[in-house]
């Protein structure tokens, strides 16, 4: 049953159990320490839970409560609530652009431009929907600059979104909860 198996065939099986055990260990390190105990905290929201949060923490904790599904938050935004998919998209987008220019982003975190700019919308930062908008349509156009960039990160200080995202969520908790 096994004579066909040569040594070369028992390297690679080998290699790849090493490779398997390898992303475990990362997979489980990743998800270790202060990230994981944000996940489990907030694994779970409920309207008391929001509620008695400071306003400091609600973004983190929706966002860590979307996080801890494991999930592709790009496809499972069609299930999501419109608010949750606000939120993560301008958080995520936030934070993004503040460490690296548009170009440099992660095509994951770049294909959430859209929903990050309807939630710029949806929460009245409107110079954040512009400038992303401009963004977007100068990747596509291939005349991107370092200063569209810039031009985005401006107008998220001016208008401070994620503050938004606080004031939406308290205006909206029913969007966030999992009860």
């Amino acid at each position: 049953m096994f004579g066909n198996f040569n040594f070369g065939t028992v390297v690679l099986i080998l290699v790849a159990i090493a490779i398997y055990l390898y992303l475990k260990w990362l997979d489980k390190n990743e998800k270790s320490g202060k990230t994981a105990a944000l996940y489990e905290q907030y694994q779970t929201l409920t309207a008391d839970t929001l509620s008695a949060l400071p306003d400091e923490e609600l973004v983190r904790a929706v966002v860590a409560n979307l996080l801890a599904r494991n999930t592709d938050l790009y496809v499972e935004s069609a299930v999501l609530s419109h608010g949750r998919t606000a939120v993560y998209s301008v958080w995520l987008m936030c934070n993004e652009i503040e460490t690296a220019d548009f170009e440099k982003l992660s095509a994951t975190s770049r294909r959430f431009a859209d929903m990050a700019t309807n939630g710029f919308h949806l929460l009245g930062a409107e110079a954040c929907a512009a400038a992303l908008q401009t963004l977007v349509t100068a990747f596509a156009d291939g005349t991107l600059t370092p200063e569209l960039s810039a031009h985005l990160r401006d107008a998220v200080q001016a208008e401070q979104p994620l503050e938004r995202c606080a004031a939406y969520i308290r205006e909206n908790i029913e969007e966030f909860c999992d009860l």
